[in-house]
């Protein structure tokens, strides 16, 4: 699959996305299971919540499905980014692309983990750019 610059500049965040949808999934089920241990959630105001089982059991399955399927979405979309990166011949130009796209550091980031100046470091970007057929 071809891949845009597009494609490239959303790769961190649809990353981060994923792994906060899983973080608030994994709140989702403890708050569940600790109601259904008989525990007490409480609302903003501080009263505790009404617990309605059944309708929160359901609401649960329709979140937690709706979140898998955008799970695999951001996933499949940083897979195909990665599979670019990875059929670029020069190991540098993948780690820089990976750490700036997929990673989604800052110049100094990347500079400090490829070993080279920031403003090296965006030309051998420019270099990979030009080997997956992609104008920034």
């Amino acid at each position: 699959m071809d891949i845009t610059h597009d494609d490239l500049k959303h790769c961190a965040a649809l990353a981060r996305e994923a792994q906060n949808i899983r973080e608030r999934m994994e709140r989702i089920r403890s708050l569940a299971e600790f109601g259904r241990m008989g525990g007490s959630v409480i609302g903003g105001n501080g009263a505790p919540v009404d617990d309605r089982s059944g309708e929160g059991a359901t609401a649960l399955a329709d979140i937690e499905a709706g979140s898998v399927a955008k799970i695999e979405a951001y996933l499949g979309h940083v897979a195909c980014v990665e599979q670019a990166i990875a059929r670029i011949p020069d190991p540098t130009v993948r780690e820089v692309l990976r750490l700036y796209y997929v990673d989604g550091y800052i110049w100094d980031q990347v500079a400090e983990h490829a070993h080279y100046d920031a403003r090296q470091c965006q030309r051998i970007r420019d270099r990979g750019l030009r080997v997956l057929g992609i104008t920034a």
